[in-house]
């Protein structure tokens, strides 16, 4: 018996079988219970296609995992202060503002007791060289995590968010 038999999901942010979204996919879902569907989180519409497929193939889902975030390279290397102001909307939509929305789609197939777990990093608490302004984005997910506790709380639904960590060998 796994920690996770009974309990149905979402997994957001499968991007390739590299992504640490694919690991915990491959770890905690029924292999007869997956379907992959794209999703841009910048379009409302294709969320909420997604939470309406979600409903009609598991009614409820106890929890959901969003693993997204993204920078356009150029924005991504360079100082953070050198961010575009399109690179930086794009990351903050992308990498925070995605949180709230899929959440806020999701409110109506969130079972009682429900989680929603998202990825977040040291970046959003310090700085670290080289994190740029995915570290701002970070900062961001993570006040984005405490603010839907307290919205979804009183409903029973927790709000957590963890850093992955290094890779193991």
């Amino acid at each position: 018996m796994g920690r996770f038999d009974g309990l149905k999901g979402l997994v957001l942010g499968v991007a390739n079988d590299h992504s640490i979204a694919w690991y915990i996919a491959k770890e905690i879902l029924d292999p007869g219970a997956k379907f992959l569907v794209p999703m841009d989180v910048s379009s409302d519409d294709q969320i909420a296609a997604v939470m309406d497929r979600a409903k009609q193939e598991f009614g409820t889902i106890d929890f959901l995992v969003h693993s997204i975030a993204y920078a356009p390279m150029e924005d991504l290397k360079g100082d953070t202060t050198n961010c575009s102001r399109e690179g930086f909307r794009i990351a903050m939509e992308t990498s925070a503002y995605s949180l709230l929305a899929v959440g806020r789609l999701a409110r109506s197939i969130l079972s009682k007791d429900a989680s929603i777990l998202t990825l977040t990093y040291f970046g959003g608490e310090k700085v670290v060289p080289g994190y740029n302004i995915m570290g701002v984005c970070k900062a961001t997910l993570d006040a984005c995590v405490k603010y839907m506790a307290f919205d979804l709380g009183p409903a029973g639904v927790r709000v957590n968010a963890v850093s992955a960590g290094p890779k193991q060998a």
